[in-house]
């Protein structure tokens, strides 16, 4: 949304100063002006303009996915606290279709911060279920979920704690997330 503002911000600016300079070029030139705006020439420049606005939007939309994609673990851990960030992924995701770096990210990330022996498996569990959340949000087809989640499931299946987690997690009445899914039916 914020990067959305700024584009549209800067669109309205540049039209104006295109505009003031046209205009100025014009005076003293009467009834000429109308013929020479239809020019080939004239048709150029606009069309120079908006292939440098378009390109300077895709870099823009590369610049914040791969910012978003770098901090996408720490998205996932503060979901849905990090909604706005995940929409502006989401949009830009939308423009550039860097899913496969994404995935990519997300897979080295989760090798290095979370699938060790050292990680607690509630631990693991909760953020699996925040990732689920967060990329549903993020592509509500599944395809980036199910991309992701096969590390962390093996992951899992391979922990002798696993079921002993997932079962006290269920039976928790606490603050546990697995708890708070099954309430939610």
């Amino acid at each position: 949304p914020w990067l959305r503002l700024l584009l549209l911000e800067e669109h309205e600016q540049l039209d104006s100063e295109h505009e003031w300079q046209a205009g100025s070029d014009r005076i003293g030139q009467g009834d000429d002006c109308a013929e020479s705006a239809e020019t080939p020439g004239g048709l150029g420049a606009g069309s120079s303009f908006a292939q440098l606005r378009t390109r300077l939007q895709l870099f823009l939309y590369e610049t914040l996915c791969n910012l978003r994609i770098s901090e996408m673990f720490d998205i996932i851990i503060d979901f849905p606290d990090s909604e706005p960030a995940l929409n502006d992924l989401k949009l830009a995701l939308s423009k550039t279709h860097q899913y496969p770096q994404l995935v990519t990210s997300l897979h080295q990330t989760f090798e290095r911060r979370l699938l060790h022996p050292g990680a607690n498996t509630s631990d693991i569990i909760t953020q699996y279920i925040s990732t689920i959340k967060a990329l549903h949000q993020l592509d509500p087809s599944g395809t980036t979920l199910a991309a992701i989640s096969k590390p962390i499931q093996a992951y899992l299946r391979g922990r002798p704690d696993t079921v002993r987690s997932i079962v006290t997690g269920l039976t928790d009445d606490s603050s546990s997330e697995l708890f708070q899914e099954l309430r939610k039916g």
